[in-house]
């Protein structure tokens, strides 16, 4: 483990959640589980600490749709829920299945919160 320390671990990585949800909210994206996933692939210093730079790595990967899948358990479909949406289309609750505008940060179905 690395002398860096973040406010959450997911397996063996840290990484500090606020530095994660900006780099969500730069890149359009909706799921921090998604990034972090896909960030332990960019962790090149191999310290298991995801850095800004390693978060924005992935983050890259997964809008662009080339992500490290070869290495990660990220598959097209996990890309394709979590990359932005090229339109306005409604999309369906990732709980529910009802279907809500793509911008909504609550389903008003079943109340699952998207932030």
């Amino acid at each position: 483990m690395s002398n860096q320390k973040g406010d959450k671990k997911d397996g063996d990585f840290e990484y500090n959640q606020r530095t994660a949800k900006g780099v969500l909210k730069d890149h359009d994206l909706s799921s921090e589980e998604a990034l972090v996933g896909e960030a332990k692939n960019y962790d090149d210093n191999d310290d298991q600490f995801l850095n800004r730079k390693e978060l924005t790595a992935a983050a890259e990967a997964i809008v662009s749709g080339e992500t490290r899948s070869d290495e990660s358990d990220a598959g097209e479909d996990d890309v394709a829920e979590y990359a932005p949406q090229e339109d306005d289309s409604d999309v369906p609750c990732s709980e529910c299945g009802e279907m809500i505008a793509p911008t909504s940060s609550i389903c008003p179905e079943c109340k699952h919160s998207f932030n």
